[in-house]
């Protein structure tokens, strides 16, 4: 573990030598990314929206969704200003196999049909 947290720690952070102060800050923020990565996507209810992001939870009501935007993100309003939400679970990196970029697009379709029934 210690040999994929110090090149993590050296690129994110900018530290020059590595130490164990270094691996008390990296060891918990590298456990976060990876439970938030695997829970990485949305769930789809009667009046909302869940978007499950790497750092946080965002619950959008279906009657404030105005689209279904690029990257994939959900375009909602609230209190008149329009806010942004990405999706990173279905984003396109690149190099992703055709199958998971299919699968994607499916979401992406899924996402777009629901929002449009109001």
């Amino acid at each position: 573990m210690a040999n994929l947290v110090m090149p993590l720690a050296l690129v994110v952070f900018g530290l020059a030598s590595f130490d164990l102060k270094s691996l008390l800050v990296t060891a918990p923020l590298a456990a976060w990314l990876t439970v938030r990565g695997f829970r990485l996507g949305v769930l789809l209810d009667g009046s909302e929206i869940v978007v499950r992001g790497f750092f946080w939870s965002r619950r959008i009501k279906r009657s404030a969704i105005r689209k279904i935007g690029l990257f994939p993100s959900v375009v909602w309003e609230s209190k008149g200003h329009q806010r942004w939400t990405p999706i990173a679970a279905f984003a396109d990196v690149g190099g992703m196999a055709p199958g998971v970029t299919a699968r994607n697009d499916w979401a992406v379709e899924q996402m777009e049909a629901w929002a449009g029934r109001r």
